[in-house]
């Protein structure tokens, strides 16, 4: 059985509606490992379901995080996490690798991963230079503290502190029929440029992701050659200090199709 049919995630995304809110402005403690819908600890078990932006929105992939141990890397205890990826277009053939990672009181942290390539294994770990860039540390704690302040046409960045992901106000996030009351989020680099990218994730209370959404600055790399805004014309825009950025593709995890699949059964 496929992932895809195990989660039950439908062949196109469900209609999503996303508005500002008044509810007043929270704090949340986000353990998992940003953007990839997973805490590390023993006993999670979390799939989630990559959409084009596009009308309608196909399902490009499925990837389950599934832990299913502990390991030491150069002494540091971590969970390990098992990651099996699943590709629409041929979704008999599955990828399978491990990252490892632990939950400290104030952050997340990356410990290693490790994958398969020409028949051999591929230890990547903190101790590595480029480790902390690509994976690496972040903290628990997300808020609005004012850094994406709303211009006409986007939003102004304003240091305070934040290394990459901050809030930038509340909403709320209709997913069929099930409602959530969100913290926004918004991750980008300090100093944006169009080569660059951008994350827009909309967090609940209890510090879950229900919504990721990637965006694409017009010059960031593609396959075509073209500018992001070429391949997709009618996608949805966002401007950071004045550089587009383009939607891509939104990530659901599978607890919301859960939620709203109860919605509809009661």
């Amino acid at each position: 059985m496929t992932e895809r049919k195990q989660f039950n995630f439908p062949n196109e995304m469900p209609a999503i509606s996303i508005q500002a809110c008044s509810a007043p402005s929270i704090t949340v403690d986000c353990c998992e490992l940003r953007w990839w819908f997973a805490e590390p600890k023993l006993g999670t078990d979390v799939a989630y379901a990559m959409y084009e932006a596009a009308s309608p929105a196909p399902l490009i992939s499925v990837k389950r995080l599934q832990a299913i141990g502990m390991a030491e890397i150069h002494g540091v205890e971590a969970v390990e996490l098992l990651v099996t990826e699943e590709n629409r277009a041929n979704p008999t053939e599955q990828i399978q690798w491990h990252m490892y990672a632990r939950l400290n009181p104030h952050s997340v942290e990356w410990l290693a991963t490790v994958v398969s390539s020409g028949g051999k294994k591929i230890f990547y770990t903190f101790r590595d230079s480029t480790f902390v860039v690509d994976w690496g540390e972040i903290a628990r704690k997300l808020v609005d503290n004012g850094r994406f302040q709303r211009e006409a046409d986007g939003y102004a960045m304003q240091d305070r502190g934040a290394k990459s992901a901050s809030g930038a106000g509340m909403y709320t996030v209709q997913i069929g029929e099930q409602r959530y009351t969100c913290l926004r989020v918004l991750d980008i680099d300090d100093q944006p440029t169009a080569y660059d990218t951008l994350v827009e994730a909309f967090i609940d209370p209890a510090g879950r992701t229900v919504l990721c959404r990637r965006y694409n600055g017009r010059l960031y790399p593609h396959q075509r050659g073209q500018a992001w805004d070429e391949v997709y014309p009618h996608n949805q825009r966002m401007k950071i200090n004045g550089v587009t950025f383009v939607h891509w593709y939104d990530c659901l995890p599978s607890f919301v199709f859960a939620d709203v699949a109860a919605n509809s059964q009661s």
